[in-house]
């Protein structure tokens, strides 16, 4: 889980990402990672908005 989130903060050179990673490293528990999957959807679709 963490992989994916880490290499979609290096492809998309998003470095947010990359710190939430290192949140959800410090505080691994299922709570944490809905909250890094919510996080990630949230930007993707803002990202997916902005390309518009």
């Amino acid at each position: 889980m963490s992989l994916v989130i880490l290499e979609y903060a290096i492809a998309t050179k998003t470095y947010e990402i990359t710190r939430l990673l290192a949140a959800c490293n410090q505080n691994v528990t299922k709570n944490s990672y809905k909250k890094a999957i919510i996080l990630l959807i949230i930007f993707k679709t803002d990202l997916t908005k902005s390309l518009k």
